[in-house]
């Protein structure tokens, strides 16, 4: 068993990929990282038994993973996550849309008969909100993969996940930072995890940024937060616990080794009586 195995759990349009891409693939190889497309991940919370072979050749693992996805045959598994402000990532969705008429979403919009027109982000955003299944993969992801759940599991998100979610990324198993500063992050895992051996500077798809708050009406903003409150509350809550989100330094939250394999954060909520109340 690897001593520390590494996820990078992406958050969906978050502008994180960096972590991969910068990271992990020069750290230990592009055959030592499992790349988890989203299908692979988007309706189990566990890794299923048939692909435990390919992940245990691995050191690392990089997509829309769950907490606790690896906990079968790495229960000390470290995730990492570049979290974006949740309206931020919705600019970065509805602003690769509004400028690439190649993007998937338009042969969506085209398979449900919606003309998106030659509407901006503004236009975007509305129609994604609109779209129960980008709604699905956009609306509080943070919050259901921190909490354990996959992306795509239609539980109804309560306080008891929120909570859980907050737990989780604050634990020692959890290694956080700001997806517009990803070098930042990436020399606390060199330091904590050993430098990359390969220099890169590709420029990813998903770096940041696209478009800005300006490029939104402030009605659709509070929309957009509306549907997200409780990835907002949980990027609130981090930006106010945190020291690198508070003052962009060292993150004081990665325990040492041996705390880290005695480490075992909740990766399940409880149900509870009171979901909470989505608008808009």
């Amino acid at each position: 068993m690897r001593d520390v195995f590494l996820v990078h759990s992406r958050i969906p349009y978050a502008g994180d990929d960096a972590l991969t891409g910068r990271y992990l693939v020069p750290r230990f190889g592009a055959r030592a990282v499992q790349d988890l497309e989203r299908s692979a991940t988007a309706e189990t919370s566990r890794l299923p038994y048939d692909a435990r072979a390919r992940a245990m050749r691995s050191y690392a693992a990089s997509g829309p993973v769950p907490f606790g996805y690896f906990d079968a045959i790495y229960p000390n598994a470290v995730y990492l996550s570049a979290l974006a402000d949740p309206v931020e990532r919705w600019l970065n969705f509805a602003g690769r849309v509004a400028r690439d008429r190649r993007h998937w979403f338009h042969a969506h919009l085209a398979q449900i008969g919606i003309d998106p027109g030659c509407g901006g982000p503004d236009r975007m955003a509305l129609l994604i909100l609109a779209d129960k299944r980008s709604r699905q993969v956009l609306c509080n992801s943070v919050c259901r993969l921190a909490s354990g759940l996959a992306l795509e599991n239609r539980q109804v998100l309560t306080e008891d996940h929120a909570a859980t979610a907050l737990r989780n990324l604050l634990s020692p198993r959890y290694l956080v930072g700001q997806a517009n500063e990803p070098a930042e992050l990436i020399a606390r895992l060199s330091a904590r995890f050993g430098p990359a051996r390969d220099k890169t500077t590709e420029r990813h798809a998903d770096d940041w940024p696209v478009c800005s708050r300006k490029d939104l009406r402030p009605d659709v903003i509070d929309r957009i937060r509306a549907a997200n409150q409780q990835d907002c509350r949980l990027f609130e809550a981090l930006e106010e616990k945190s020291a690198a989100f508070r003052n962009r330094s060292d993150l004081r939250l990665v325990a040492s080794p041996s705390r880290i394999r005695a480490a075992s954060p909740t990766s399940t909520a409880r149900p509870a009586s009171e979901p909470l109340t989505v608008a808009g």
